[in-house]
């Protein structure tokens, strides 16, 4: 029995040190945003936002190298100020929202690249079709907020062809050149709370 003993609390002696330390951060959905730009007629921009989301980001000791992120956003909840536009981009020529109500990421790889910076990449999921993208993100430092969790914000950015997911639905103007650009840029100003 005590030789048992020993043999457990040397286990616990040797074990890493990041084992004890793994914390699970949620993304706040009030203070954080899901946004987006897009081209439109060449000359100017439309800008938008997803305001329904959720995701958490497991890492494992004192720094987020090598975190694991799993995200999802609600399509139904894009705003672009405009709601007749919102309501076309539910539509099966577009995001198809009855069918593919969400928009998935999960990370492959959160690199630490510098002081506070990191490339984050990972797999994006659009109308059922997945592709892997890179994001660039910025920590903010970590600060003791209520009850005594931590807060820390990331402000990530990235691009994709949104052609790559299957969003081809374009119009033409009458002088030839497509109404919506293929190119969308992503901003993600995100705040973790430590569970």
């Amino acid at each position: 029995m005590i030789r048992t003993a020993f043999v457990l609390l040397g286990i616990l002696l040797l074990w890493p040190s990041y084992a004890w330390s793994q914390t699970t951060w949620r993304i706040a959905q009030g203070p954080s945003t899901v946004g987006f730009k897009v081209q439109h007629f060449y000359f100017t921009h439309v800008d938008g936002v997803f305001r329904s989301f959720n995701g958490t980001v497991v890492r494992s000791g004192d720094d987020f190298e090598g975190a694991q992120i799993n995200a999802s956003i609600s399509v139904a909840s894009v705003y672009t100020g405009i709601p007749a536009r919102d309501e076309e981009l539910m539509q099966p020529f577009f995001f198809d929202a009855e069918q593919h109500p969400d928009l998935l990421f999960e990370s492959t790889s959160f690199e630490h690249v510098g002081d506070s910076t990191y490339v984050i990449t990972g797999m994006l999921t659009i109308r059922g079709v997945t592709k892997p993208i890179e994001l660039h993100a910025v920590r903010h430092d970590e600060r003791i907020i209520r009850d005594g969790k931590r807060r820390v914000d990331f402000l990530a950015t990235g691009r994709l062809d949104r052609f790559d997911f299957g969003l081809e639905w374009n119009k033409v103007a009458e002088f030839g050149n497509a109404i919506v650009g293929k190119m969308i840029d992503i901003t993600l100003d995100v705040v973790l709370i430590e569970e």
